[in-house]
């Protein structure tokens, strides 16, 4: 049992050691970036987009949301003519 202990004990400080090493080279990377952008603010050189960003792309709907938004517009016609329609007929009531 005290292997045992031990065993997870030194991977538990591995696993410390290695995630403080990582972040540290991940921050001075992005730190590096974060000058050399405010030197090209400095002297207003022209900053190039980065290739492979991410981009909002146009969507074409498939077949089932077509079906569904025929189906939802055939609904709330309808409901509409339905409206309407009594709406038509207390008009006509009150209008007597």
């Amino acid at each position: 049992m005290k292997r045992f202990l031990y065993d997870a004990l030194l991977i538990l400080i591995l696993l410390l050691v290695g995630m403080s090493l990582d972040d540290s080279t991940v921050y001075e990377n992005k730190q590096e970036e974060l000058n050399k952008f405010d030197k090209k603010i400095e002297k207003q050189e022209k900053i190039e987009k980065k290739e492979g960003t991410t981009v909002m792309n146009q969507i074409d709907e498939n077949k089932a949301s077509n079906a569904a938004k025929d189906a939802s517009e055939m609904v709330s016609g309808v409901i509409r003519g339905s409206v309407n329609f009594v709406k038509e007929i207390f008009d006509s009531i009150t209008d007597v």
